[in-house]
């Protein structure tokens, strides 16, 4: 499986966190409208998902 694979793994979830991060910042820049709001919860689901890869070979 890939995330069993060390350097696979860490460029996964070091690239999930920086688009994780970028989308935040960039939808909490947009204010007053809808789509700044889902880029957030899209950033918030990629942060999320980093998470999960991290997780996944310790269950």
């Amino acid at each position: 499986m890939f995330y069993k694979e060390s350097r696979l793994r860490s460029v996964l979830i070091a690239v999930l966190f920086a688009l994780g991060l970028a989308f935040v910042y960039l939808g909490w820049t947009i204010k007053g409208q809808m789509i700044g709001l889902l880029t957030m919860l899209l950033g918030v689901a990629s942060l999320i998902s980093s998470i999960f890869v991290y997780n996944k070979p310790y269950k």
